[in-house]
């Protein structure tokens, strides 16, 4: 729903500008709170292709944005009136696949297999309609992006670098999927220097075993002056959960939670850390040139420096908040110079937040 607040919070400087936002009532439950300047129309998954005939046909609309779309791909096709139409493209190769083995692995995705569960069984089950899906959407951005006024949306860096490689800049626009929010008090060092890991806990796109055994190695010295968050939820009894229970036993401060977290506590863990880490898995290629990393939406979002692969790309407005890494035995060396030099970090949590100010709705208005 992040990109739907986006939207309006770029439509919403300008007065003049009416906007309806048609979504289901789980999405409608999220953006209850957000404070939008905007009417919301919440409808049922399934009736909602009917509601969005009624909207094309009675609507006098300029703009369409379809933040999320993975099914109903030809139905939705078929009611798009001639306007300008802004299509969300959360990863690259979901939409624009470079090979064969690419497409399978969207079909897999799809269906939600997991390659170590079930395979067989779901696959047959599933084959027809996850095929049938994949054609659909073949076809839809096919035909989509043949129209006149027709423009894609990357939500971060990485997915618009990649489409207006393959496109132009004429047909792709850069939405962020979060803007810096103002009005609250940026955090100062003094004694404990809090680092914050946003994300669910697990080894797929991050890699925690390897930070966890790297930081035990190098901050014996240092146990007492650094408290880890881990702000997403840790599975019981699973790897990642046995390595946190050894941190914790050799001493180390770090805090987790194995139940879901509400938004407003995740906003506040982050909003009173001083770092940000990412410890993503770059090897896979993921985040390279397929899909954006929340990691850097956070960064933009709560204006804090941080912890980065030296492959990831990001925001060149915030690259001063970033410090980049090869290993882990690097960002240990960085928190004992913080440490040792707090003047060091609090200049540097100063000057992100004045960076990540420049991620604003009025430098996206469009």
């Amino acid at each position: 729903y992040s990109g739907i607040v986006a939207i309006c919070q770029i439509y919403s400087l300008d007065s003049a500008n009416k906007i309806k936002i048609l979504t289901t009532p789980f999405i409608s439950r999220l953006l209850k709170d957000c404070n939008l300047q905007c009417e919301i129309i919440t409808k049922n998954q399934d009736t909602i292709i009917s509601e969005f005939k009624v909207v094309t046909n009675n609507w006098k609309i300029d703009r369409i944005h379809i933040v999320t779309l993975c099914q109903n791909f030809d139905s939705f096709y078929k009611l798009l009136p001639n306007c300008s139409v802004y299509l969300g493209i959360h990863k690259f190769n979901y939409w624009f696949p470079a090979s064969f083995s690419e497409r399978v692995k969207n079909i897999l995705s799809i269906s939600g297999i997991a390659l170590n569960r079930y395979l067989i069984r779901r696959l047959f089950k599933d084959a027809f309609s996850v095929i049938k899906n994949e054609y659909q959407r073949s076809q839809f951005i096919k035909h989509f992006i043949s129209r006149p006024n027709a423009k894609l949306v990357g939500y971060g860096p990485v997915v618009y670098e990649s489409l207006i490689k393959k496109f132009s800049n004429k047909n792709c626009v850069l939405i962020p999927f979060n803007f810096y929010e103002e009005g609250y008090d940026v955090p100062i060092f003094d004694k404990i220097l809090k680092i914050s890991i946003p994300g669910s806990v697990e080894q797929i796109r991050r890699n925690y075993i390897d930070f966890f055994d790297t930081f035990s190695k190098n901050m014996q010295e240092y146990k007492d002056s650094v408290e880890i968050y881990l702000v997403g939820r840790v599975v019981e009894q699973s790897d990642e959960h046995n390595a946190i229970l050894k941190l914790k036993k050799e001493g180390y401060k770090v805090f987790f939670w194995t139940t879901g977290l509400t938004d407003l506590e995740f906003s506040n863990l982050i909003r009173n850390s001083h770092l940000i880490l990412g410890n993503l898995n770059v090897d896979k290629g993921k985040y390279q040139n397929h899909s954006e990393t929340g990691i850097v939406f956070n960064m933009v979002r709560y204006g804090k420096p941080g912890f980065l692969p030296k492959e990831i790309i990001s925001y060149s407005e915030i690259e001063e908040n970033i410090i980049r890494f090869n290993i882990y035995n690097e960002i240990c060396n960085h928190i004992i110079t913080f440490i040792k030099n707090p003047t060091n970090l609090n200049e540097l949590i100063e000057k992100s937040s004045r960076n990540s100010q420049k991620i604003s709705p009025k430098k996206y208005v469009f």
